[in-house]
């Protein structure tokens, strides 16, 4: 995570994106495979907003950075939080992090293909005080759709895809 710091100013305000991966950003059947093509370009497109990526997957660690290293996406995320906790408790780790590090969230943007998932993260609203969006992946709610929202700072678009 010390990547934050090099372009960061005492309590800097930082877009903060989490990503589910299995299911959301890849799916594994046969080996991993994007559930969208364009996933690469437009992490690039977010990264060079400054908008800080990472992973939040309930799954083994080992698997998921050899799938992101196999996927070459693994560049694009500041960090990665991967346990069998619920995905709330990976959120506040990373808020409680991001602070050590004098970063504060202007927003966080959730998106997770599991519906418990964003339901657990949207009831952190009342705990902080900057936005926390949840978003339930499913093909109607594309993660090109989410991406290019961010990428071209459209906020009030992003906020009418809350589906939970």
């Amino acid at each position: 995570m010390t990547d934050i710091l090099t372009n960061s100013n005492i309590m800097d305000e930082k877009i903060i994106v989490v990503l589910d991966f299995d299911d959301t950003i890849a799916i594994n059947d046969t080996g991993y495979r994007f559930t969208e093509k364009d996933i690469p370009s437009l992490l690039e497109k977010m990264k060079k907003k400054d908008y800080q990526l990472f992973i939040s997957s309930r799954n083994l660690t080992y698997k998921v950075v050899k799938a992101l290293k196999k996927l070459a996406i693994f560049k694009y995320f500041t960090d990665i939080f991967v346990d069998f906790r619920p995905k709330k408790y990976h959120i506040r780790q990373l808020i409680m992090e991001l602070t050590d590090l004098n970063v504060k969230p202007k927003m966080i943007v959730f998106v997770d293909d599991f519906l418990e998932n964003c339901l657990s993260v949207s009831s952190l609203k009342e705990e902080y005080n900057f936005q926390i969006i949840s978003i339930k992946y499913e093909l109607k709610t594309s993660l090109k759709q989410i991406f290019t929202l961010l990428i071209n700072s459209d906020f009030e678009k992003l906020l009418s895809l809350v589906n939970v």
